[in-house]
């Protein structure tokens, strides 16, 4: 925290791997490989009405996929009672080893890249200390891209297919919202 309450963090971690049922949906142990990763981000002053925010991280296994990726973020107070926060991100993965589907108990895996972007949009708006209401937005979009598809036959070794697979490369675009008008009539109880 800088004199001007400027604030910049940042870590670095390690992921040692270890063995992961959830990757194969349950079907089976997948020993994940090693993962460093770093992250780094940087805020202007909290107590301003509008405070900026910019983010950025790196990820890199010892199979040699990368992962890259942002984000920026504004929140405004432009009234006691409004506040208003717009932020957006991106992520980009490359050459990650991901499990693609399961076929007749095999699994199979392939190189994954992936493109993902989102903006999202919340405000709340406090009338009174027991009523408000919250609006929330998100636009999110997804691109997927598999190759060289390997089937699994140890929990680190795979081999060329025996088994028939589909390509599973995806294309995806989402828009959620929510809008809560929040009222507790009484202590303890809420009306949405």
């Amino acid at each position: 925290l800088f004199t001007n309450y400027l604030s910049l963090s940042g870590s670095v971690g390690v992921d040692a791997g270890l063995y992961d049922q959830y990757e194969t949906r349950f079907n089976g142990i997948y020993r994940k490989p090693v993962l460093t990763s770093s992250n780094i981000s940087l805020s202007t002053d909290s107590r301003n009405p509008i405070i900026f925010s910019l983010g950025g991280q790196y990820q890199e296994d010892s199979k040699k996929a990368q992962d890259w990726g942002g984000s920026l973020g504004i929140d405004a107070k432009p009234l006691p009672w409004i506040e208003l926060t717009l932020s957006g991100s991106f992520d980009q993965s490359r050459n990650r080893w991901s499990w693609s589907q399961t076929v007749s108990n095999f699994n199979i895996f392939a190189l994954r890249g992936t493109d993902q972007y989102n903006c999202t949009v919340r405000a709340t708006v406090t009338f009174t200390r027991d009523l408000t209401l919250q609006v929330y937005g998100q636009e999110f979009l997804a691109k997927g891209h598999y190759e060289n598809y390997q089937q699994q036959i140890g929990v680190d070794a795979f081999a060329i297919p025996t088994v028939d697979y589909t390509n599973e490369d995806f294309n995806r675009k989402a828009f959620n919202t929510n809008v809560v008008l929040r009222w507790e009539y009484i202590l303890g109880s809420t009306l949405y």
